[in-house]
């Protein structure tokens, strides 16, 4: 997770005034977030000769319509994708995960809540945007 100035795109560096937050969203912290406390569903199998982009687009849809109640997390659909918060969209971020972490007891979801949260607090606090950086 980074502290930017531009959420729109990874540039592969940071500019100046941006840095990394020493925080990662791991993967068994990902998928108790959104398959054990949001019950997200999860990926179908994908079938030979299936257009992967068509895959990737009904999958993300179906996520991201399961938590409709929750849009800033629905964009962390996808581990391998990339994801920007605008500085205004980052209390956005933030409120969702508070909400969330006050219902839940599944530890991985609240340990990958904490992470979420402290670079949230960190951004509002420099007026930066957050950048996720997929593995």
């Amino acid at each position: 997770m980074y502290l930017v100035s531009d959420a729109s795109e990874w540039h592969g560096g940071v500019d100046e005034g941006d840095r990394y937050l020493q925080l990662n969203l791991n993967g068994p912290e990902w998928e108790a977030l959104f398959f054990d406390v949001l019950h997200c569903p999860e990926p179908e199998p994908y079938g030979e000769g299936m257009d992967i982009r068509e895959y990737d687009n009904h999958f993300r849809i179906r996520f991201q319509h399961s938590i409709p109640e929750f849009p800033m997390l629905g964009r962390l659909w996808d581990t391998y994708r990339d994801v920007g918060y605008a500085p205004e969209q980052v209390k956005k971020l933030l409120e969702e995960c508070v909400r969330i972490q006050a219902k839940t007891q599944n530890m991985s979801a609240l340990e990958g809540l904490r992470k979420l949260i402290l670079a949230c607090n960190e951004a509002l606090q420099a007026g930066s945007g957050l950048f996720l950086v997929s593995d």
